[in-house]
């Protein structure tokens, strides 16, 4: 006996699509005390605006519009606790709503965050338990903020310990290697589907490279925002 497969209908589609809509209206305004279903959104998002299926495209919108297209984010970048280490564009003031939209791909690969952050290897930084004695060390993608200063852990060579390294000491000390690193974008895709896959939606990943990080330590602001902009956007579409 063969498979039986059924096709969904249009119908169908647009009964789904409220039903994420009504999932993410829900959790917006619990999440405003609750900031754990951050992650139901954020994998709501994904299934609606960025979804795969082994590869090809899957996206809930998809299969409801037919060329979607979304509005610009605005250009005005910040540095994030003034450190100058990583520029954003604040959630609360996302996008431009000037009539002026892009295709949804293109809205997706747009910019919102950028950092300088990215040290695959330093070496001749000094650990603390083999100091005085300078010791190659092995970077982990793993950065700590606090108050003003960032942190990246370093694995010594010698000894396995590891110890923090202030990145703006690295940066005076290592003649502009740090300054001149290639830069890390993060865009909108990047903010749903790392906090959909990795920090919690679908995934809890052990290990965070540098842009899962930044996603992780900012990214909920741009989750409640766009997430916002989606439910507007739904409302002028009048599909549902």
């Amino acid at each position: 006996m063969g498979i039986i497969i059924l096709t969904r209908s249009e119908e169908g589609f647009k009964n789904k699509l409220k039903e994420c809509l009504e999932i993410i209206s829900i959790n917006i305004e619990n999440g405003r005390t609750n900031k754990t279903l951050t992650n139901v959104l954020a994998g709501q998002l994904r299934l609606l605006l960025c979804d795969t299926n082994k590869g090809s495209e899957n996206s809930l919108i998809y299969k409801v519009i037919e060329n979607p297209s979304m509005d610009y984010v605005c250009n005005n970048f910040i540095s994030f606790q003034d450190t100058k280490r990583i520029e954003f564009i604040p959630p609360t003031s996302l996008f431009r709503k000037d009539g002026l939209q892009l295709p949804l791909n293109d809205w997706l690969n747009q910019e919102i965050i950028k950092s300088n952050i990215k040290y695959e290897s330093l070496t001749n930084c000094v650990c603390y338990y083999c100091d005085p004695f300078p010791q190659a060390g092995i970077s982990y993608p793993q950065v700590t903020l606090e108050k003003d200063e960032c942190f990246i852990s370093v694995m010594c060579a010698a000894c396995g310990s590891d110890f923090p390294v202030n990145i703006e000491e690295i940066g005076n000390s290592y003649e502009g290697k740090i300054e001149n690193v290639e830069i890390t974008t993060i865009t909108i895709r990047d903010i749903i589907k790392n906090n959909a896959n990795k920090n919690g939606g679908a995934h809890v990943d052990r290990n965070l490279d540098i842009k899962g990080f930044l996603c992780a330590e900012i990214g909920g602001g741009y989750i409640e925002s766009i997430s916002n902009y989606i439910l507007e956007y739904f409302k002028g579409e009048n599909i549902i």
